[in-house]
């Protein structure tokens, strides 16, 4: 997640000496913020997947 911070932070650097077109900036924003959101949500399922499996295991030990 650092990583994906730390790119964060690059882009905009690079953004802020960035002189193109208004069109791809928002271009490049929205990019970033899906790879964001694709982060967030594989965590989530993962943790919810997670979450189910230990259920399951208790329920397997404790009938």
């Amino acid at each position: 997640m650092e990583q994906v911070w730390t790119k964060a932070i690059q882009t905009q650097k690079e953004k802020a000496l960035d002189t193109r077109p208004l069109a791809f900036k928002i271009y490049n924003t929205t990019s970033l913020l899906v790879v964001l959101n694709k982060n967030l949500i594989y965590k989530f399922i993962l943790s919810v997947y997670n979450k189910r499996k230990s259920e399951i295991k208790n329920l397997s030990k404790n009938p």
